[in-house]
């Protein structure tokens, strides 16, 4: 078996072509997070972590004042008011050196955002207060929260939202395998595995366990090029980890005890699922077309046609890339959210963006009993891997004769 599964890997994954695909994916993944997440956040990396570090890191009533106090006066400074009652900014105040950075109007920036936080440490502190209250005193999801403690909301959405990178390892994948199982059947090798005991049981467990081998190294790969990306881009460190959840932005109705570590564990098992999954799935469409374009070309459409709807919602519906896409829009808001809800409660393959399970409590009601809605999705998974599994090594017996 060991000898087989080093033939598998040397045959078509361990090749020059796969390699530049994946450096390929991995170069185009990067311009993206860096053109549409992280490039203004990469080029005030070092002012951000002036700022932070030197700024307030918890807050009582009386640092809010001050703060805000510190912001409205700094505000006067660079936009003087015309006789007219218009305002005018003064370049020469905002060029100066401030007090945390290096400009005065990026204090200004920064104290803004500063504030912002504040602000969502309070609402959260009053809603999580309001649920356990006079909501749902039972809730398991959420306890009466007393956060004090800032940090950079901004850097803290980039860290989140560049974990969506699963379409990645994926698309890789199918790439890779789509190729398995047609090498023997253009090559005829399948008649020859067919006359011995057990040579096709052998080789289908071998290139399983190749896929599965295939999927534990790109999802590393993929998460160790995210972790160097993210301490690149925006400077993350380790205490970033141990953020509340709810500070980033769409996450501010997560259950309670959430970190970013904590979605990142969950983004990365969700995704190693997903992976596998792809891997039964890009085998067995494999073994059944036979021919490896073929296969390259089914596999990716099916692929996309289960993503489309999460696509939608990140590119157009949730203006999260881009913004003012309403002419665009396919179907009215609630009617696509609808879909979308459906869609994440019987599509194993949207596991990709497990964002969605976790930006609050999701549940869903099967015979008076609640279950996490995430449940649905991975029991599906495990289903369709083992059904794709027994598909595979099913072997019927033919002889060849001519």
């Amino acid at each position: 078996m060991i000898q087989a599964i080093k033939y598998e890997l040397k045959k078509y994954v361990f090749s020059k072509n796969n390699f530049i695909i994946i450096l390929l994916l991995t170069l185009a993944w990067l311009i993206i997070v860096f053109l549409m997440i992280e490039g203004g956040l990469f080029f005030e990396k070092t002012e951000r972590q002036d700022f932070y570090s030197h700024a307030v890191r918890s807050f009582t009533v009386a640092d809010e004042q001050k703060v805000t106090e510190e912001r409205d006066e700094l505000y006067r400074e660079l936009y003087e008011e015309k006789e007219d009652g218009t305002q005018q900014a003064n370049t020469e105040a905002m060029k100066k050196r401030g007090k945390y950075t290096s400009t005065r109007v990026n204090d200004y920036s920064f104290l803004n955002e500063l504030i912002t936080c504040m602000e969502v440490i309070k609402k959260r502190n009053e809603n999580t207060a309001l649920i356990v209250d006079k909501l749902d005193k039972d809730s398991h999801d959420y306890e009466k929260e007393n956060n004090y403690m800032l940090a950079d909301r901004t850097k803290l959405t980039a860290i989140v939202r560049s974990m969506s990178f699963g379409w990645l390892p994926c698309l890789a994948l199918i790439i890779i395998l789509s190729f398995s199982f047609s090498m023997e059947y253009e090559n005829n090798m399948n008649l020859l595995l067919c006359v011995t005991k057990r040579g096709q049981w052998t080789i289908t467990m071998a290139k399983i366990a190749t896929g599965i081998l295939s999927a534990v190294i790109l999802n590393i790969y993929f998460w160790m090029v995210y972790l160097a990306s993210q301490i690149f881009f925006v400077g993350m460190t380790g205490s970033d980890w141990e953020q509340p959840l709810f500070l980033a932005d769409g996450y501010q109705l997560c259950a309670s005890g959430l970190t970013v570590k904590g979605f990142f564990v969950n983004q990365a098992a969700s995704l190693f699922l997903v992976s596998v999954l792809v891997v039964m799935f890009t085998l067995l469409l494999s073994k059944i077309i036979r021919k490896g374009n073929y296969t390259l070309l089914a596999a990716l459409g099916i692929f996309v046609i289960m993503l489309l709807p999460d696509l939608l919602d990140t590119l157009i519906y949730s203006n999260v890339y881009l913004s003012d896409m309403s002419n665009w829009y396919l179907l009215s808001e609630p009617a696509f959210y609808r879909i979308l809800a459906a869609e994440k409660i019987f599509n194993p393959f949207s596991m990709i963006q497990f964002g969605y399970y976790m930006e609050q409590p999701r549940y869903i009601q099967i015979q008076g009993a609640e279950y996490p809605t995430y449940s649905i999705p991975v029991i599906l998974a495990v289903i369709l891997i083992g059904t794709a599994g027994i598909v595979l090594l099913y072997e019927r017996v033919r002889r060849h004769t001519k």
